[in-house]
């Protein structure tokens, strides 16, 4: 096998990687409907939040962490064409926080929750019992008595409008 047919391979390996591990069940969405914010998660043991809007859409991330210094994260708010289905996402890039959080809370307004995805050091998905969702106040918070302290990566998705049956 030549190199070019290997790197061809190689390629489509990590094409069909990507695509495996892209939620086939979210709305697809088009660059120009992604607002990305960094921001630094502050360690020190008091509450501190942080929070964007886009329209009438508001994402709020409330924590408080010890550790060692600051870390810079990414704060993403995306949806569909037509605006009915909406994400917001909170994550340390590369999947790896080295703060130890005390709790967390991700609040939705101007659409309604309906899934999460809560990640750990290296991209180790929490386990369900760490964190709770509340669909009638519309967030995801952590499970004081059984949350292990790490988050790297937090993302709710949200709709709003009619749902088909």
């Amino acid at each position: 096998m030549s190199l070019s047919t290997s790197q061809s391979f190689l390629n489509l390996f990590i094409f069909c990687v990507f695509l495996a591990t892209t939620r086939a069940d979210q709305p697809e969405t088009g660059e120009s409907n992604v607002q990305v914010v960094n921001f630094d998660v502050k360690p020190g043991g008091h509450t501190q939040s942080f929070d964007q809007t886009v329209g009438d859409f508001n994402c709020k991330f409330t924590y408080a962490c010890q550790g060692g210094t600051k870390e810079e994260w990414v704060f993403a708010i995306s949806h569909d064409d037509d605006e009915s289905h909406w994400s917001c996402s909170v994550e340390r890039p590369g999947g790896t926080s080295y703060l130890f959080f005390e709790h967390f809370k991700l609040e939705i307004s101007g659409a309604n929750i309906h899934g999460v995805e809560a990640y750990g050091k290296e991209d180790t998905p929490l386990e369900p019992n760490e964190f709770k969702i509340n669909k009638k106040k519309n967030l995801v918070k952590e499970k004081a008595d059984k949350f292990k302290s790490q988050l790297a990566h937090l993302k709710a998705f949200a709709h709003r409008g009619k749902q088909e049956l």
